[in-house]
């Protein structure tokens, strides 16, 4: 049996099955390569954090807009970065969410365009966190 016959018949070669096997896994590896990134800025933004919260006995004073002034955060050069870093905190909050939200700019960083790494701390001293990823 020929190789054009075998295509005939609907059938596929063995590279062609591993190829489509394989692109989920491989797809799936380069989405999490992204990840530490914004872990390790979400860990710098924690340590600031409760920095702030030990000293000032509350989280009231940050805002998204003054994070850098308020923290002393630098995040990462925004030209090569892969995500964009904020913060929610509500007035007289009792907690602090820092998230990386994933950015399509510059092209390599498309896999985690509006995925989020979110990082919850608690006046009692715990934290959570969790990741969406598209």
């Amino acid at each position: 049996m020929t190789i054009a016959t075998r295509r005939a018949n609907g059938g596929f070669t063995l590279v062609e099955m591993v190829v489509v096997l394989a692109i989920p896994s491989y797809v799936g590896a380069r989405r999490n390569a992204f990840l530490p990134e914004a872990e390790n800025a979400l860990s710098e933004l924690k340590t600031m954090g409760w920095a702030y919260y030990l000293q000032y006995g509350t989280w009231d004073g940050i805002t998204d807009a003054n994070m850098t002034a308020s923290l002393g955060f630098q995040p990462p050069d925004p030209a090569g970065s892969c995500w964009n870093y904020g913060l929610e905190a509500p007035a007289a909050a009792a907690e602090i969410r820092l998230v990386a939200t994933g950015d399509a700019v510059p092209a390599k960083c498309a896999l985690v365009d509006g995925g989020t790494v979110t990082l919850v701390l608690t006046g009692g001293g715990s934290s959570t966190s969790s990741q969406s990823l598209p």
